[in-house]
């Protein structure tokens, strides 16, 4: 677990382990949304070479087991994919710029084989800054103390700023090699049709070409005069040997930059460096920190009465900041951009989880993450036509081009995840509904909305006078090909509405909307005679999960512990289906039959999807149920954060980071989305443990200000209109610049 610090904006590492440094690479990954970079050491690991090539196949990552190596170099620039043999087109790990290595005597810093005497990390939240500390004992009896900092600069996102410090105890003289290694592979594969590097005593260059078209240039220089370039043929380096009295103390910077092919800023990275040269680090920093405040005022949570709570949820708003693009050509992959593990995808995971963070709180940067969707309408149409059907058919897991990239060997995710259409109409219409720029659907995505509508028509089935879909795959992927899954019904009626809604003002015929409307309604959502809704029609009919034999380890996922084959025969589920649905479509459902349904599945989920816990969290605080949500916030919180487990060693899973913070608005503080609720509502159940929280929101283009304890509810209206709250079922009018403040009822 992570130890807690004094400062809750710092993620500190005390001790490297070579069975954690994984996951603290993937916590500590920084990012400018340009320019993404796993948190590596500077020094290369002898037992951890990265151009190692191997096979990797999955059917499940959630068991998935990854080859064993204490470091791995992550350097991304989202946008920029590759086509693999196996896994279609992935995100491409670029050469590795942070490199800096010291030598004493020949004696080359390898922490994890090196006599460290002390060692400690901290990534400070608030400023994005890593440091790293450490006191290097060499063979030759002199004591280095060394400290590290390292920003992915926020404005300059094309630039990288590191810093080290060393200071002696002894006369030393120390070699210093820097540069960049071209010599590195994804998922283990090389992507590299052409590798160039030059080195001179003024930096290092290196230009590569990819198997997906793409050219990227990495540069990069070192502080100072004396040093000598030396290049073979897939690194570059600038080498520096320096003599050190006891007590001195040497400060060197590093500065790198990328760019490729696909840039709007046309700016290459060596002009980067070159227009930045005269500006000292720390100059540069400030205007870095600037920017992360900004971000931080429209963005932070602040708890009072819990250290860890506190802390868990500012790691996980920021990975949400740094992870997002500001480019619409693309999205936030599944991972964040903190690995290539999921090959850098789009799934779902955008519009349920990751979007509705940036939707209450810079709600342009939502509408990007939308148009995405948007700018790939027609390979979603080329989707549909390649299974035959009409309109457009969104793929399970997109690429820059929004292309289909699920391997053809998962084909029961891959051909029957069909829900993701209506997924997308569903972000389309959260956007409109809580920015209040309901023209979106009628304008910008109107097209899309038409088109996936015409597409369903073409999937649904008649039997027996109903319209139905069959051969599905719901969001508990334990379950493939069913019919007539609640969850894909019911994201269907909801789009064929919503085209209905707009479809006349977009140029559909009257004929094509009343067929929308009348398929619409003839949907089914089937129930058992109790009136307890069926996650599927089969679902009753299958076997019960032997969890007591099967599922021993409670620390493994269950999918480690049996096989597919028989997962497929019984009720077990990865995650909330039919909990899910209701989560989305709350003003559909009784509180009744809600809680029906979470005492009949809650049972028989796993977990083993990490978006699983929250949504679970989420039903609980409407439910009330103030025991199980604390079972499941602690669930949530930890899912990233325990690095013993391993979980977060192959990146961190940015749709549980982002359910972090909807399970304290949407859940603790109980606001309601703008899905159910025209006006800003709320009706919390904060944990015992906290004292207080508070949070800024923007409902419908409107700043406000939230803070809940267990006395009063504080509202203020940080805009200049009047704002209108439903507070615990009573109605306020907030003046502009005004605030309000309702008493709790103690029961």
């Amino acid at each position: 677990m992570i130890k807690q610090s004094k400062d809750f904006w710092i993620l500190k590492q005390n001790k490297l382990i070579p069975s954690e440094a994984l996951a603290w690479e993937s916590l500590f990954t920084q990012g400018s949304g340009y320019l993404q970079i796993r948190g590596s050491l500077e020094e290369r690991l002898e037992n951890s070479p990265q151009n190692i090539e191997y096979v990797r196949k999955t059917t499940n990552v959630s068991a998935e087991k990854f080859i064993d190596q204490s470091t791995r170099w992550g350097c991304y620039i989202p946008g920029i994919y590759s086509p693999h043999p196996v896994f279609n087109n992935e995100i491409t790990n670029l050469p590795f710029p942070l490199g800096i290595d010291l030598y004493i005597s020949g004696e080359r810093l390898d922490p994890l084989n090196s006599t460290i005497a002390e060692f400690s990390r901290e990534l400070n939240l608030k400023t994005a800054l890593l440091k790293r500390n450490m006191i290097w004992k060499c063979k030759t009896g002199a004591v280095l103390n060394i400290k590290w900092r390292r920003i992915v600069h926020a404005l300059v996102k094309k630039l990288i700023l590191q810093e080290v410090v060393i200071v002696p105890d002894k006369d030393i003289e120390i070699e210093v090699v820097a540069g960049i290694d071209g010599d590195v592979r994804t998922n283990g594969y090389n992507h590299f049709t052409r590798v160039e590097c030059q080195a001179s005593s003024t930096g290092c260059l290196c230009v590569v070409e990819t198997d997906g078209g793409n050219r990227v240039e990495i540069a990069s220089i070192m502080s100072g005069d004396g040093w000598k370039g030396e290049a073979n043929g897939k690194s570059a380096k600038q080498i520096k040997k320096i003599k050190l009295k006891a007590g001195e103390q040497l400060v060197l910077e590093k500065r790198s930059a990328l760019s490729c092919d696909r840039d709007i800023d046309v700016l290459s990275a060596s002009e980067v460096l070159d227009r930045y040269k005269d500006i000292s680090f720390e100059k540069l920093l400030t205007g870095h920190i600037e920017e992360w405040e900004k971000r931080w005022e429209k963005s932070d949570i602040e708890i009072k009465g819990d250290k860890k709570s506190q802390l868990n949820v500012r790691v996980s708003i920021y990975h949400l900041l740094r992870s997002y693009v500001d480019d619409d050509r693309v999205s936030i992959c599944s991972k964040g951009y903190s690995s290539d593990a999921y090959w850098g995808r789009f799934f779902w995971d955008t519009e349920m989880y990751i979007m509705p963070f940036f939707l209450y709180t810079d709600p342009a940067k939502a509408k990007n993450l939308m148009n995405f969707r948007i700018n790939t309408l027609p390979a979603a149409r080329e989707n549909a036509r390649m299974y035959g059907y009409a309109g457009a058919r969104y793929p399970w897991e997109a690429d820059s081009n929004g292309k289909e990239n699920c391997p053809d060997y998962l084909w029961q995710f891959r051909d029957h995840q069909i829900h993701i259409s209506g997924d997308v109409i569903y972000g389309f219409l959260h956007y409109a509904y809580a920015s209040g720029d309901y023209s979106y659907l009628k304008e910008d995505a109107a097209e899309a909305i038409i088109e996936i509508c015409r597409y369903w028509m073409d999937r649904i089935d008649n039997v027996n006078g109903k319209s139905v879909l069959l051969a599905v795959t719901g969001p508990d992927e334990y379950n493939p090909l069913k019919n007539n899954n609640s969850f894909t019904n019911q994201i269907v009626i909801h789009s064929l509405k919503a085209g209905a809604s707009i479809g006349k003002e977009a140029g559909v015929s009257n004929k094509e909307i009343a067929e929308w409307e009348k398929t619409a309604e003839n949907i089914p959502i089937l129930r058992r005679p109790d009136g307890m809704i069926l996650q599927f029609a089969e679902f009753e009919s299958l076997a019960e999960p032997d969890f007591v034999n099967y599922w021993k380890d409670r620390n493994k996922p269950y999918a480690e512990s049996i096989d597919e084959e028989r997962i497929y025969r019984n009720k077990s589920s990865k995650q909330p289906d039919v909990l899910m649905m209701m989560w989305l479509f709350m003003n559909e459902f009784s509180g009744e039959e809600i809680k029906k349904a979470w005492d009949y599945y809650e049972p028989y989920c796993t977990h083993d999807s990490s978006l699983s816990p929250g949504i679970h969290g989420l039903i609980a605080t409407r439910l009330g149920l103030k025991k199980e949500a604390w079972k499941y916030w602690e669930k949530t919180s930890d899912f990233d954060f325990n690095i013993e487990n391993g979980k977060t060693s192959s990146g961190v899973h940015i749709g549980c980071l982002a359910s972090i913070w909807q399970f304290v608005v949407f859940g603790f503080a109980g606001v309601k989305t703008a899905m159910e609720s025209e006006i800003l509502t709320m009706n919390p159940l904060l944990p015992e443990k906290w004292e207080q929280v508070s949070f800024p929101l923007i409902w419908k283009g409107q700043r406000v200000k939230v803070t809940i304890n267990h006395k009063k509810i504080f509202v203020e209206n940080m805009s200049d209109g009047n704002l209108k709250v439903n507070i615990c079922g009573r109605e306020y009018i907030i003046a502009a610049q005004k605030s309000v403040g309702h008493i709790m009822q103690i029961i």
